[in-house]
C-alpha cells in the first residue's frame, strides 16, 4: 500500500533527527531530498510534494521546537499539520453503501488488498464485508 510506503519513507527521512539539536542547511536539503523521494513514491503529485517540502523546509527554519520536544517530534508536527492543511481532515465514516473499486496489474497485490481491507473494516468499524 502507497500510505505504509509514506509511512516508511517518512521516518527514513526524518530519523536522524532523532539526536539532534539543530540542523545546518546540507542536513535540511538532505531531509527534503528524501522527502520528496518518499513522498512522489506514494503518489503525491509533483505540485503537491513542493508545496508539502517547501513549507516543511520553511517553518524548520523559522520555529524553534518548544521546549522538551525533540527536532524529529516537531518535524513530524510540522509534517502532519502541512499533510491534513492539503488533503482536508478525514471524513466521517458510513458503513453502508460504499463501493471500492481496486484496478491494477495482474499479480500486483489487488486480492490480498482486498482481504486486508476487509478485516480492517471488520475490525475497527463491526462493519460486515
Amino acid at each position: 500500500m502507497a500510505l505504509e510506503g509514506l509511512s516508511k519513507g517518512i521516518f527514513r527521512s526524518l530519523g536522524f533527527l532523532k539526536s539532534k539539536r539543530r540542523l545546518d542547511e546540507e542536513e535540511l536539503r538532505d531531509m527534503t531530498k528524501s522527502l520528496r523521494r518518499a513522498l512522489q513514491e506514494a503518489d503525491f503529485n509533483v505540485r503537491q510534494t513542493k508545496e508539502i517540502v517547501e513549507r516543511l523546509e520553511s517553518r524548520m527554519r523559522e520555529e524553534e521546537p518548544r521546549p522538551g520536544i525533540t527536532l524529529q517530534t516537531h518535524a513530524m508536527n510540522i509534517l502532519y499539520t502541512e499533510l491534513v492543511r492539503l488533503l482536508g481532515p478525514s471524513s466521517e465514516f458510513r458503513p453502508h453503501g460504499n463501493t471500492l473499486l481496486l484496478v491494477g496489474l495482474y499479480g500486483q497485490g489487488k486480492t490480498t488488498t482486498t482481504a486486508k481491507l476487509a478485516e480492517w473494516y471488520r475490525k475497527k468499524h463491526g462493519v460486515r464485508v
